[in-house]
């Protein structure tokens, strides 16, 4: 991240096709957190790692985490803000936000870009370390397709 300048790092639970229950592959949100569970999102920045879930995941991610540097963030309790707030309050302008490529949508990028951009804060669509770090990254699915009714 610093050799990219890239200031904050945000990967969310889905797959290129946002499914919520997703193949060995796509759960880098897990391998870089430690939470199994389907939903949340977490944002790496060089000060601290961070998970937003919901009330569903409180205690498996407080148990999943319990020996990480990664901080849980419980949504809708006690006013903890969003992870797009606590974004806003850590970053300046002319620092970087990289999105996990092939988790988000165009309309995500295009959100993030609207909420950030007028702060002076640049949102980096193609940066991929996941790669480079997750040495034995399990195979994409090769199971074949078929149509449904």
């Amino acid at each position: 991240m610093d050799k990219e300048n890239i200031h904050a790092f945000v990967i969310p639970s889905g797959d290129p096709h946002q499914s919520e229950y997703v193949s060995d592959h796509w759960k880098v949100r897990d391998y870089f957190s430690n939470f199994t569970g389907s939903a949340g999102t977490l944002i790496i920045t060089s000060k601290e790692a961070g998970l937003w879930t919901d009330s569903r995941y409180f205690a498996q991610a407080e148990q999943e985490l319990k020996d990480t540097c990664v901080v849980l963030h419980k949504l809708g309790i006690n006013r903890s803000p969003i992870h797009l707030e606590w974004l806003e309050e850590q970053l300046e302008a002319g620092q970087r936000i990289a999105l996990s490529p092939w988790q988000h949508t165009m309309a995500s990028a295009e959100a993030y870009n609207r909420r950030f951009g007028a702060s002076g804060i640049e949102i980096i669509e193609d940066f991929d370390p996941i790669s480079s770090v997750w040495a034995n990254r399990p195979n994409m699915p090769k199971a074949p397709i078929y149509e449904l009714e």
